[in-house]
């Protein structure tokens, strides 16, 4: 059987802050260690964007990720990414993916 797994919307920002309440790297910490944990032969990921955002702008619809965050998110991902199509989203830098 081949599996597949669509994700979207980590919004991981700056380590050590929160978005608006939530801690969006824990949050996504749980869904790797998940994926993980299910031991299924994943052909592909895709991830439909906003992996990474920033609390740096106050504007939320403004709001567009910092690099910083996009490391933050890497450390995150990483042992999906081999496996991962990232799609930028309204809150990713493309340049920066």
């Amino acid at each position: 059987m081949r599996y597949f797994i669509v994700k979207t919307d980590h919004h991981i920002v700056e380590p050590g802050h929160l978005l608006e309440g939530i801690d969006t790297a824990a949050r996504s910490r749980l869904a790797v260690e998940k994926i993980i944990s299910e031991q299924v032969p994943i052909e592909v990921i895709v991830d439909l964007g906003d992996v990474a955002d920033t609390v740096s702008v106050p504007v939320r619809l403004e709001a567009e990720a910092a690099a910083e965050s996009y490391r933050h998110a890497a450390s995150i991902l990483g042992p999906l990414a081999a496996k991962t199509i990232y799609l930028p989203g309204n809150h990713d830098t493309p340049s920066l993916m």
